[in-house]
């Protein structure tokens, strides 16, 4: 299939491209919050590692935004100005949530481990988010002809998807400890 050609293809794709990083920086941010308000190790390494992917991830994402002929950092040529701007305000407002909510999510809950739960919680809605992106991203690239915006996306989806489920597996062990330390669950011997 030929890549997409039209100048039209490639706006349609960068205009998700372009949303997709936006929810890349935000999370970088957000993952920063929560890696100090991390307690279990085994969280905290997760989030570390994905904290790598999504710095790789928004480079990629700039990389063929570049290569789609949209600039994440300046102004685009004016036939693209309006899906850009909007983008590109996402991408602000995402930041800035991301930084407004980040201490505020270290104090949220009842107690550090209902925090924590919290936490995980957040960054497992944060994922199935981001698996939509890529999803998308992946069918209409496919659709246009774009394989190389398609095989990132499928890559970034799938990555994504490996966090959510160490987030899946990790979540009956934190849910045990906010029982213990908040319910009446004993604690394990």
């Amino acid at each position: 299939m030929p890549h997409a050609t039209t100048d039209k293809d490639r706006s349609v794709i960068a205009k998700y491209v372009l949303e997709a990083h936006g929810k890349e920086r935000q999370l970088e941010t957000a993952l920063q919050a929560q890696i100090a308000g991390a307690k279990l190790p085994e969280l905290q390494t997760a989030l570390v590692d994905h904290l790598e992917v999504t710095r790789r991830q928004i480079k990629d994402l700039e990389s063929r935004l570049s290569e789609l002929g949209e600039d994440t950092g300046g102004l685009p040529g004016p036939a693209k100005v309006v899906e850009a701007a909007a983008g590109l305000a996402s991408t602000v407002a995402n930041k800035s949530l991301a930084a407004a909510k980040g201490p505020v999510q270290l104090l949220r809950g009842t107690s550090p481990a209902d925090n924590e739960l919290r936490n995980v919680r957040d960054c497992y809605w944060n994922e199935a988010e981001e698996i939509a992106h890529y999803r998308v991203i992946e069918t209409i690239a496919t659709q246009l002809g774009d394989t190389p915006t398609a095989r990132l996306a499928r890559k970034h989806r799938e990555e994504e998807e490996a966090m959510q489920a160490t987030l899946e597996e990790l979540l009956p062990t934190i849910t045990r400890i906010v029982a213990e330390t908040e319910g009446d669950l004993p604690a394990k011997s």
